[in-house]
């Protein structure tokens, strides 16, 4: 085995899709066979429903993430600079030699791996990639790369921490020295990605509205890392909703480009939209969104008297808090979540950090009141 590949790294893996996940090996796993006879039973099935629960209980890899504590986006504490890619047979029944695809990805620079998926029906790819924080839009890329060269490839599995089962081919490809994919998916300028200015009642379009808010909410001082991703969305909205954008096209960017909209746990967005709306002028925010302590907005000379902005409902009191938390550990998978408390919620309290010190509270003291 070689040890100088960008597949000796370490991910994430679980014995089964709802165990805690633990740390491995990439490289060791993908040439060891020790599953071997499980996907021979799986791939044997007939039965559509018991081939299924066969694959359910197969072990578990996370290719482009490690974690600590769990399995969802939270949990992430180190991307691999990995991204895994589907490609299924079922997707591609135009394709006559479909079986003969390892052949012609071989020829591709920027993939490192090339095997059978568990079923055996598809292939899955795993790239080396330039900018992980960018790992969605590497993978809107590779997408439309490969339909325009007529092959499907699986679009739901751009999330970060999606899994795949453990799977064995001895004719796998390899590329040790795969070179990292730089391209990424960039939206192209429609009347979405425009930025909107406003005058004379109508909206002038003005360069790329999305770039520039990312550039003034980092300006502020705020990144989009764990424990600033809602004060960061907020700040985003606040600033897109001056300059015109749809709700609905602000939400549509962010889903594609920061995170999941339903991992947003958070009224982050909702809250800069409907509370700024009324107002036909830009308006500047005196405090950050994690201070939820909004007292003025400047305006121009054309609105008069208006009400002073009301706290941000962002501003959550310990209660609001703890029930968050306890709702967000109920949606995930873990087995035993009486177990994994403790270090979940301290995990959900570090993301959460700017919210729970708008309560009036450290982490710490967060974390006592829910008995963990």
């Amino acid at each position: 085995m070689k040890t100088q590949s960008v597949l000796n790294i370490t991910c994430s893996k679980a014995i089964n899709k709802e165990s805690l996940p633990v740390d491995c090996n990439l490289l060791e796993e993908l040439f060891s066979n020790k599953y071997e006879q499980q996907q021979k039973a799986l791939r044997n099935e007939t039965d559509p429903d018991k081939q299924n629960t066969l694959k359910m209980a197969m072990p578990a890899l996370w290719p482009s993430c490690l974690f600590y504590g769990g399995s969802t986006s939270n949990h992430i504490v180190n991307h691999t600079g990995l991204i895994v890619v589907d490609i299924d047979a079922k997707d591609n029944q135009h394709i006559a030699n479909f079986h003969n695809l390892k052949n012609e990805v071989c020829k591709i620079p920027n993939v490192a791996y090339c095997g059978l998926s568990v079923r055996g029906k598809g292939y899955f790819l795993i790239i080396p990639i330039t900018y992980p924080d960018k790992h969605k839009q590497h993978y809107q890329f590779i997408v439309e790369h490969f339909k325009k060269r007529g092959l499907n490839v699986d679009p739901v599995c751009k999330n970060i921490n999606r899994l795949r089962f453990c799977s064995y081919d001895s004719e796998a490809y390899y590329n040790h020295a795969a070179k990292p994919l730089q391209a990424y998916y960039k939206p192209p300028i429609t009347s979405t990605t425009q930025q909107y200015r406003k005058g004379n009642n109508s909206l002038q379009l003005a360069g790329n509205v999305f770039s520039k808010a990312m550039e003034w909410v980092s300006n502020k001082g705020v990144q989009f890392v764990e424990g600033q991703r809602h004060e960061f969305i907020f700040l985003l909205c606040s600033y897109l909703q001056s300059k015109g954008v749809k709700k609905s096209d602000a939400e549509s960017w962010i889903d594609s480009n920061l995170m999941p909209l339903t991992e947003i746990t958070t009224n982050c967005i909702e809250y800069p939209f409907a509370n700024y709306a009324e107002f036909n002028t830009p308006t500047t925010v005196k405090t950050l969104a994690a201070v939820a302590n909004i007292t003025t907005v400047q305006e121009n000379n054309l609105i008069k008297d208006i009400d002073t902005v009301k706290p941000l409902a962002t501003n959550y009191n310990m209660q609001q808090l703890q029930a968050m938390a306890m709702k967000h550990l109920n949606k995930t998978l873990l087995k035993d979540k009486v177990a994994a408390k403790a270090n979940y919620m301290a995990l959900w309290a570090n993301d959460m950090a700017g919210f729970i010190q708008s309560a009036g509270f450290t982490q710490q003291q967060f974390l006592q009141t829910i008995n963990i």
